[in-house]
């Protein structure tokens, strides 16, 4: 679900403008900024020889980035349950609908948003 919620974050952000990606995956973050360059040399292999899991997913998420200069999309984790108001909302979220309940979801300017600052500390 990581992979897949950092897929369709790429989608909507607009690659004309520097943007970040946060999130408290290891994996995700790891992956894009250390990892794939090494699997894409290596034919989609890890470094024990392994194929890569989850390919496509990697793959869409190399090529969605790619649409941004290097310097201007950046990666950043954040400890998971730690007081990060953006992740903690993104969590009430995958929860809610992960049980089928229904959340209110923003759709507007970020000056407006109701559910705490988003920086990042």
């Amino acid at each position: 679900m990581e992979l897949l919620a950092a897929i369709e974050a790429l989608k909507i952000l607009d690659p004309r403008r520097p943007a970040r990606v946060v999130s408290d995956s290891a994996y995700v973050v790891t992956g894009i900024t250390s990892w794939i360059a090494s699997w894409k040399r290596k034919g989609w292999k890890t470094a024990a020889g392994g194929n890569v899991l989850n390919r496509d997913l990697w793959e869409e998420i190399d090529r969605l980035a790619g649409r941004w200069p290097p310097e201007s999309l950046r990666w950043t984790r954040v400890r998971g349950h730690d007081g990060h108001a953006g992740n903690e909302r993104a969590d009430r979220i995958a929860v809610s609908f992960a049980q089928g309940s229904p959340i209110d979801l923003y759709n507007g300017p970020l000056k407006d948003y109701l559910h705490g600052p988003l920086e990042i500390r």
